[in-house]
């Protein structure tokens, strides 16, 4: 994998931890208690630790399942991959004595594995909004 290759595919998993966090945040927004907007705002700033915390408190109390156990074990694994590749990916992963990456296939795997959680959290997000579209059209325009 050449520098730019590398480059290429970084940001193209920055961009699925990104799409990851807007959609958490929409999650949480639809089963929020509070309007949909209020709900947005209230969760714009947290990263996806963050909201994950804040859809399971809303699980226990509504006594709803929307994540597994497992699935907020991916999602703790996605915010530590997104961490590292946020913060360290230049100085850990990518040799710059010789312009190669240290484990490329690391890059295409965490890659991989966060287009595959988008996909699903996707899903779920989408019956959620089905579910509360009255709440959220109620208040789309803040």
């Amino acid at each position: 994998m050449t520098l730019e290759e590398y480059r290429i595919r970084h940001s193209m998993l920055i961009e699925q931890y990104q799409w990851i966090e807007f959609d958490l945040e929409g999650l949480y927004a639809a089963i929020s208690d509070e309007p949909f907007c209020e709900a947005l705002r209230e969760i714009e700033k947290d990263s996806i630790g963050g909201v994950a915390r804040e859809i399971k408190k809303i699980e226990k109390e509504k006594n709803i399942v929307i994540f597994s156990e497992d699935e907020y074990q991916e999602l703790d694994m996605l915010r530590e991959r997104r961490n590292f590749w946020s913060h360290a990916c230049y100085t850990e992963a990518y040799d710059k004595n010789t312009g190669a990456p240290r484990n490329a296939q690391m890059l295409s795997t965490d890659l991989w594995k966060a287009e595959n959680f988008l996909e699903r959290l996707r899903k779920i997000k989408e019956v959620h909004m089905d579910k509360n579209r009255e709440k959220i059209m109620d208040s789309l325009f803040c």
